[in-house]
Formats: C-alpha cells, structure tokens, sequence
C-alpha cells in the first residue's frame, strides 16, 4: 500500500536473510547463510512465495558452509550473487557467481 501500512499476510520464517532482490516476474529472493527449511539445512538464494513462504529446493545451494550476500537479477533472468562459499549447486565454485 502506498500509505506504508504493514503487510501481515506476508510472514517469511527466514529469520536473518542477509540480502534480497526482486526477479523480473516480480518474485522475492533472499540470499541467506545456513538455514533449515524442511528437511534442508543450507545457504542459498530462496524464493518466496506472495505470502512470504519459501519454494523448496532452494533456487541456489551453497552448501551447509556457505552464505549468500549480495545479489541481483539481470534483464534476461540471470542471478549474479556473491559471498563466502565453495559450491554452488554442488559443483565447486567461488564468489561471485551467476546462474539461469
């Protein structure tokens, strides 16, 4: 709302994301260390649903190490992301990154 009022139907369980962006199909991704979401524990870039629930798998795994901490969605859908981390949907692979 333009008037600033607090959307309580949106209620996302990530309790410290450490950084957020908006794709081109107006999605909420959060960039967050080790989180535990069903049976994941990981890192990653997460998207949310409208209510602020989280879409399993993760969009991006980091690993149980990692964390993401910065990140941004390109015109053509590409995330480019970067933090402390290894691996990037398994495959080994430092800071920064980018995937469709």
């Amino acid at each position: 709302r333009a008037d600033g009022t607090l959307d309580e139907g949106f209620d996302c369980p990530i309790f410290q994301p450490l950084c957020v962006a908006v794709d081109e199909q107006g999605r909420v991704l959060v960039g967050t260390g080790p989180y535990a979401v069903g049976s994941l524990n990981r890192g990653g870039i997460w998207r949310l649903r409208d209510n602020g629930q989280v879409v399993e798998p993760p969009v991006v795994d980091v690993s149980f190490s990692g964390r993401v901490e910065a990140l941004t969605v390109q015109p053509d859908g590409r995330i480019v992301f970067a933090g402390p981390f290894q691996l990037v949907n398994g495959a080994r692979k430092t800071s920064p990154a980018r995937v469709w």
